[in-house]
Order: structure tokens, then C-alpha cells, then sequence
């Protein structure tokens, strides 16, 4: 039995190929703009008084600049995710952008004043530890076409998806 998502024929272990530069500085700019939305989310609801109402939290949030900042770096996102997706596996790229979780952890130290518990520094170390696993793997495992004759860059063949879902019930 193979695993979900790989044909008996791709079932051995695929080498490590070097990853381009578009995959590399996608990832580095996506992790950069999700870390600038939320520091942008978080400096925008900051503008609601304490005691506001959660409509008026909204409305104070939406009249900041920081807010329209952060729904053109979402844009942004998108546009930059569909690339790097196009070049890499979704199972390689989304766990590489946990670095996110690192960068807005130091930035709300550094600009929000905000203190790290140990436990939340052991957590931190732990998403390093694993990013530091994931990138030791090739960034792009095959070509199959998926779904029924679809071609794309994917790992994923949809039919052998639903077979192994509905055979192991």
C-alpha cells in the first residue's frame, strides 16, 4: 500500500532536487508579508477604545490606515503564494511559512513590547526544529496529472485520494 497521494510507481523516496530561486524568495516574501498583516492587524485594532463593543472595535479597525495596509499586503499574498505554488509542493511551501509564527513572535517584542513565556519560546523552537526537517526535503516531488486527465504540477491524484479514503472504511 502506498501512501495517500503517491502512484506504486512514485512510492520510492524521489531525490533532492535544489530549489529554485523563485521558490526560495517566494517563501522568504510571504513570510515577510504575513508578518507585516498581522503586526498591521494588531496596530489597527489597537486604535479601538478598551470598552468598544465588537461592532465599534470593527469600525475603529476598518478607519485605520494600518487596516488598508494590511488587506494590500493580503493581496500581495495571493499573488505571491500562487507563484510559489506553481514551483513547489503545497506540502513543502505552507509548512515553511510557519517561519511567520518566529518573525511575529520577535517582532511583537521588539515593536509591541510583548514578553515571551518559556513555554512559548519552546514552541517557537519546536516550528524551527520543523521548518529545519521540511526544508531538508526535495520542494517538489513529481508531475502527475491529477483528477481525470488534468495536468498540472502536483503530487496529488485525486482518484487515488477517494480509493484510499473509501478503502479504509
Amino acid at each position: 500500500m502506498t501512501a495517500i497521494g503517491e502512484s506504486s510507481s512514485t512510492a520510492q523516496a524521489m531525490p533532492r532536487q535544489a530549489m529554485p530561486r523563485v521558490v526560495w524568495l517566494g517563501l522568504i516574501i510571504a513570510i515577510v508579508l504575513d508578518t507585516g498583516v498581522q503586526l498591521c492587524w494588531k496596530g489597527a485594532v489597537l486604535a479601538a477604545p478598551d470598552n468598544a463593543t465588537f461592532i465599534q472595535t470593527i469600525l475603529a479597525t476598518a478607519a485605520q490606515p494600518l487596516f488598508w495596509a494590511a488587506l494590500v499586503m493580503y493581496g500581495l499574498q495571493f499573488l505571491n503564494w500562487m507563484r510559489v505554488l506553481s514551483h513547489a509542493d503545497l506540502s513543502f511551501a505552507q509548512p515553511i511559512t510557519a517561519l511567520s509564527y518566529v518573525s511575529v513572535g520577535a517582532c511583537s517584542i521588539m515593536f509591541l513590547h510583548e514578553s515571551i513565556t518559556p513555554v512559548r519560546a519552546l514552541g517557537t523552537l519546536l516550528i524551527l526544529l520543523g521548518v529545519w526537517f521540511i526544508s531538508q526535503t526535495s520542494h517538489k516531488t513529481t508531475n502527475l496529472p491529477i483528477g481525470d486527465g488534468i495536468t498540472g504540477d502536483a503530487s496529488l491524484n485525486l482518484k487515488e485520494i477517494a480509493q484510499e479514503v473509501a478503502g479504509g472504511y
